[in-house]
């Protein structure tokens, strides 16, 4: 067909045609060698770290001696035994199932008990941490979230996690793995069988597995400022805490945003209930939205922000602490951290139970103790307050 065409060139204009098909071919030839199948997607290759979020290290568990349990008399602290904590969980369906995380000697480590903290086993795994995270699913006390945090400390918000996940009450763990190289962060949460999953993505801050499917991304929420920094369900939906830090003469932000549709798409939670702006909002675990202004007053919402419930006045001259402890139980009794404010400072545990309008004290944490959160048991009543005191797990029973 081009016989024609080249009879009528000449030599030197027959010579620079074939030159440019000759570079033609060799393009060509050159873009088929590079794409190569991606042996974990079936498409194109692509180059950078593996998207599992951290490092892929298998999670196994090796038994540790048995701890010992210190038992203690209500209002007063004993040792809870494992002696790292970090994160602390239990299972909603099953209060008295708990689960412990922390590092020891720059190792992941887990204790679980089965029957409410009286006795506990101990394990050490293979994974190298610095921070870890834990949450059950509020539906089924078998299926179990676990993040650890590979960083320096402080572990800063966009510190890369890997997530692992257990089906089996975490005797065995598999790690779960984003669609995209990148990391997760360190904050989980659960809705029903659906796991939520912060990342270090600021274009795609959220990943979503439900029912055990692979993650998805969910980038709506990304048109809220700030990291988040909480999640959990309440009355079928997710709500979600994001906090922009205080820099410079510019103030702390925080919003607080709900999804009913698996995190697809986010609407921010109104405060138009609230006499106030809040500085600082808090997630209870038995789905209660917590909203702090400044140190002296507590309110109380369980309808997604619709409307707000002011607790009880703080006794006279106490106010909550710098650290913002909070929470409720299903039954209605409030726990918070108080402090003096006197000539000389105090710290204690104080609690409000549903229908009264008095708070009582509960107990002085131990010196530098960090408290983790409140349980409770079947009937919503609360069990005990539980901290990391030097490391080491304690508590305080109702």
């Amino acid at each position: 067909m081009l016989a024609p065409y080249l009879a009528r060139l000449s030599r030197r204009q027959r010579l620079v045609l074939v030159g440019m098909l000759l570079s033609s071919a060799a393009v060509i030839t050159l873009a088929a060698t590079l794409v190569v199948a991606s042996p974990t997607t079936g498409g194109p290759a692509t180059s950078g770290p593996h998207p599992t979020g951290a490092k892929l290290q298998p999670l196994t568990l090796t038994a540790l001696p048995t701890p010992t349990v210190t038992t203690a008399l209500p209002g007063t602290w004993g040792s809870a035994a494992p002696t790292f904590a970090q994160a602390f969980a239990f299972a909603p369906t099953s209060p008295a199932t708990l689960m412990v995380c922390g590092v020891a000697s720059g190792a992941l480590q887990l204790a679980r008990s089965p029957d409410g903290g009286k006795t506990w086993a101990a394990y050490r795994t293979g994974v190298t941490a610095q921070t870890c995270a834990l949450r059950y699913s509020p539906t089924d006390a078998k299926s179990v979230a676990l993040t650890v945090t590979q960083c320096t400390s402080p572990c800063s918000a966009t510190a890369p996690a890997a997530l692992y996940r257990s089906t089996d009450g975490g005797d065995h763990w598999a790690q779960a793995s984003l669609p995209i190289s990148g990391g997760f962060g360190g904050v989980i949460g659960w809705s029903g069988t659906t796991l939520y999953a912060a990342t270090n993505l600021p274009a795609h801050p959220l990943a979503v597995s439900m029912g055990g499917a692979a993650f998805v991304l969910r980038d709506d929420i990304a048109r809220f400022p700030g990291q988040i920094a909480e999640m959990t369900a309440s009355g079928g939906a997710l709500v979600a805490v994001l906090r922009v830090p205080a820099a410079g003469s510019i103030p702390a932000a925080t919003t607080v945003a709900q999804s009913g549709n698996d995190g697809l798409v986010w609407a921010e939670v109104p405060f138009t209930d609230v006499p106030f702006t809040p500085t600082f909002v808090h997630l209870s675990q038995d789905g209660s939205v917590l909203a702090i202004e400044g140190q002296d007053t507590l309110v109380v919402s369980r309808t997604l922000g619709a409307i707000w419930q002011a607790a009880a006045p703080f006794p006279l001259g106490q106010t909550l602490t710098p650290t913002h402890f909070a929470a409720r139980a299903p039954d209605g009794t409030l726990v918070a951290l108080l402090q003096s404010t006197g000539a000389t400072t105090t710290v204690g545990l104080f609690s409000l139970a549903p229908g009264t309008d008095t708070w009582h004290p509960l107990a002085a944490p131990p010196t530098g103790a960090q408290l983790i959160t409140l349980s409770w048991a079947a009937n919503g009543h609360p069990v005990a307050v539980w901290a990391s005191a030097t490391g080491h797990l304690v508590a305080v029973h109702f």
